[in-house]
């Protein structure tokens, strides 16, 4: 893989690690994870982000941050 599958991991609720604390009850806490995406934040480099979104996914999928149960499908409409 040449890409992350997460656009953008800072703001993706499925790989939060934060339990209960930032996110919903049940949700697993798991401070590897949540020091990845914070760092992914504040990086500017975009090849460092990349390498940042892949220790992030990889790390999701190590810890099972949550499991999909469907697909939501939707039309994005812009201004």
């Amino acid at each position: 893989m040449d890409r992350p599958r997460l656009a953008e991991p800072s703001r993706q609720i499925g790989v939060s690690g934060g339990g209960v604390e930032k996110a919903w009850f049940g949700w697993p806490t798991d401070a590897e994870v949540e020091a990845l995406r914070q760092d992914f934040a504040r990086e500017t480099d975009s090849a460092k982000q990349k390498a940042l979104a892949d220790k992030v996914q990889a790390r999701a999928m190590d810890v099972v941050t949550y499991v999909p149960i469907g697909q939501y499908l939707g039309e994005i409409r812009l201004p």
